[in-house]
């Protein structure tokens, strides 16, 4: 993506997931004190259209960005 906005903006069709979750994720920060911001959207069958509480996307993408991310 080229702007944080559309990443923002982002409004998944769910109905077409199988039984797992999407996890789209922006690697320029717009919050200085982070690395990337990450998305979760949920299979159908979870119930519901976004997890926006407890994290699980940016759990997931830890072990993609912990070789190449630096300490603050």
């Amino acid at each position: 993506m080229k702007h944080v906005e559309a990443f923002q903006r982002m409004k998944p069709n769910n109905k077409t997931f199988p039984a797992s979750s999407g996890h789209p994720f922006y690697t320029v920060p717009y919050d200085p004190k982070a690395y990337m911001h990450a998305r979760d959207f949920s299979s159908p069958f979870f119930g519901t259209l976004e997890d926006l509480v407890k994290g699980k996307a940016p759990g997931v993408m830890g072990g993609y960005f912990s070789p190449i991310s630096k300490p603050i």
